[in-house]
């Protein structure tokens, strides 16, 4: 249920969610080619620089996703000190009774690095959507839907950071529930990064926005990452599930 995030190609999403986007790289125009948008209702921007690269911006969902840092350039490099914006994340979507199930989104791609054919790092994917409906649901163990991490930057060169994706839905409908494990829609990290040669000052990938947790029970006891949104169990069954 969790979004992966193999180097450079956008991280692949859990059911539902959306997919990460690919890093920067130049194309057989021989102009720079910007990190590709994050999949999904929230993805993150992907990241534009005509030389030192910025981050991506990180998926979006229960929040707006962070933007990704800006790149800076100093004179000797560039010819004249020159800056560009970290891509902007994406928007907040859904309502915090998960009815639809939303997926989350992927984080956008990082920027290409023009100055010295750096590609940008991926963006990470959106965590999937989980639904339990179950008379006890007892988890000792883990059950996530976490977005996925931003892949770094070559510190080598100069391109940018892909964001991470937001996490994405779980939502447990049962009698009772009991947690003694990890459930988790946490947001993946951006992609960091490193300084670069002659004065090239890349930028990281932003963070992904938290998912959404939603536990329905008569009695319940454990923690979530987030915080889950408790719902009213009701049942005029059998059956109830």
């Amino acid at each position: 249920m969790r979004g992966d995030n193999p180097a450079q190609m956008g991280g692949v999403a859990g059911p539902a969610g959306g997919a990460g986007g690919n890093g920067g790289w130049r194309n057989g125009c021989n102009t720079c080619g910007p990190g590709a948008n994050g999949g999904g209702l929230g993805g993150g921007m992907g990241a534009v620089s005509d030389q030192v690269a910025p981050g991506g911006g990180g998926g979006g969902y229960a929040l707006a996703g962070t933007a990704g840092q800006s790149s800076t350039c100093c004179a000797g490099r560039c010819g004249t000190a020159s800056s560009w914006p970290g891509a902007a994340g994406g928007v907040a979507y859904g309502a915090p009774d998960v009815a639809t199930l939303p997926g989350g989104s992927g984080g956008g791609g990082g920027g290409y690095g023009a100055a010295d054919n750096a590609v940008g790092g991926a963006g990470g994917g959106g965590g999937g959507a989980v639904l339990i409906l179950a008379p006890v649901v007892d988890i000792p163990g883990r059950l996530l839907a976490n977005g996925g991490a931003g892949g770094n930057q070559d510190p080598t060169g100069d391109g940018g950071g892909g964001a991470g994706g937001s996490g994405g839905t779980i939502w447990i409908r049962a009698f009772q529930v009991t947690i003694t494990g990890q459930v988790q829609a946490l947001g993946g990290v951006g992609g960091t990064t490193a300084v670069g040669p002659s004065c090239g000052f890349p930028g990281a990938g932003g963070a992904g926005s938290v998912g959404r947790i939603r536990v329905d029970a008569m009695m319940s006891s454990g923690t979530t990452m987030p915080a889950s949104v408790p719902g009213a169990f009701a049942c005029s069954g059998p059956p109830c599930f």
